[in-house]
């Protein structure tokens, strides 16, 4: 099967940030360009996996027969609900060793375990908010492509403004009384997951990608990573570099840039890497947790340590995917 090896190499670039941000990459010896990476730049691996996602779920759901961007969607199989669903429930049951016995400093009331269950444990929650975008996607595929940009825009301006709200201590905690972590008010599959998603099948949908030169696609990847850099320089300034954001504002213009600059270049190939990257993504917790058991490493030193034996592991996932056809 011949795969966008251009694409598959920006998903395991994507993957790699999100296990230097984990990590706490250069927070141990440079706290300010740590906070510019961790708070900013690679805060663009998430929407950026969105967005593919949502890209290519619509190109599923479009009849073979139509020309790209017009006609309603056509029926999509429940194949792609039921593999990520499985997907979901092998990996919540894999760490389940975190999240479920009462000596995890988890809390252990039956409603917070439901709510982790429902949200996903730590990096999982990407994969509930991913079924959850996909079914909204879904009620809404008969729509217009102007009324799904409506939806994208007011969702991810409330879930920005409710993360800046969180972050500049602007919310009460009546809004989180029910939740075991404020940050699944607003990162969650309507408010994060369901703006990203869209985007993406708007990419195909309207077909952006051939309506602009690969110089201009450069430009915004250019101009948005000065503005996500900007932004976050400006929030480590006001809060002192003392609260996290995992959303920001210009990541609307940088992360469909990125997909578009990556996807436009069609380098072919059969390595699955794309499934690598999601091995990674997968697999990186297991080990941090692990070093972190038994080393003491500090934060650059663990990123360094845990990039090669994460991949290793996610090789080894993709030797045992072969056979058991649950893991990725």
């Amino acid at each position: 099967m011949q795969r966008n090896i251009a694409l598959d190499g920006l998903k395991i670039t994507l993957a790699l940030m999100v296990v230097a941000l984990h990590c706490g990459f250069l927070t141990d010896l440079a706290p300010e360009a740590s906070y510019l990476l961790i708070h900013g730049l690679f805060r663009a691996a998430v929407p950026v996996f969105f967005i593919i996602n949502g890209y290519f779920f619509w190109q599923a759901l479009a009849p073979r027969d139509a020309s790209a961007g017009t006609g309603a969607a056509a029926p999509v199989s429940g194949d792609w609900f039921y593999r990520i669903v499985l997907l979901y429930a092998f990996w919540m049951l894999f760490y389940a060793v975190f999240w479920l016995p009462a000596d995890t400093g988890v809390p252990t009331d039956g409603w917070t375990r439901l709510v982790v269950l429902l949200f996903g444990y730590y990096h999982l929650w990407y994969l509930p908010a991913t079924i959850g975008a996909a079914v909204l996607t879904w009620a809404l595929r008969r729509r217009s492509a102007g009324l799904m940009a409506i939806v994208a825009l007011l969702t991810l301006l409330t879930g920005t403004a409710l993360q800046y709200a969180f972050s500049y201590h602007l919310a009460g905690p009546e809004l989180t009384g029910l939740l075991p972590d404020k940050t699944m008010v607003y990162r969650n599959f309507l408010l994060f997951g369901l703006p990203y998603f869209l985007c993406g099948v708007l990419l195909q949908r309207c077909q952006l990608g051939s309506r602009l030169s690969p110089a201009a696609i450069g430009r915004l990847v250019l101009l948005g990573i000065g503005l996500v850099l900007l932004e976050s320089y400006v929030n480590y300034q006001l809060t002192g570099g003392k609260e996290g954001f995992d959303m920001l504002l210009s990541l609307a213009l940088l992360c469909p840039a990125l997909f578009l600059l990556a996807n436009g270049y069609l380098l072919r190939g059969s390595a699955p890497l794309g499934r690598l990257a999601a091995a990674l993504y997968f697999i990186h917790p297991m080990v941090i947790h692990l070093l972190h058991r038994y080393t003491e490493l500090r934060a650059t030193p663990l990123t360094l340590a845990v990039i090669p034996l994460s991949l290793a592991a996610a090789l080894l996932l993709l030797r045992l995917n072969q056979r058991l056809r649950l893991l990725l």
